[in-house]
């Protein structure tokens, strides 16, 4: 009769948590700089609009909605 032999499972443990805090870490330093890389986008955009000359408001005409003096 042959003695059964148990061989020792892999070390997967070390090798995951390794795996695991990489990928943390990506996630930790990558969202603030997305979030940081968005404001700046939308602040482009909203001055970009904003001092366009197309955007700005037509002087002397009836449309604006608030009087030119007071109308007490």
């Amino acid at each position: 009769m042959t003695a059964a032999t148990v061989d020792d499972p892999p070390a997967a443990a070390p090798a995951a948590s390794r795996q695991l805090l990489r990928d943390s870490g990506y996630v930790l330093l990558g969202f603030p700089l997305a979030l940081a890389s968005f404001v700046v986008l939308l602040v482009g955009l909203a001055l970009g609009v904003g001092l366009s000359p197309g955007s700005t408001w037509p002087t002397g005409s009836s449309s604006s909605p608030w009087p030119s003096s007071p109308s007490w």
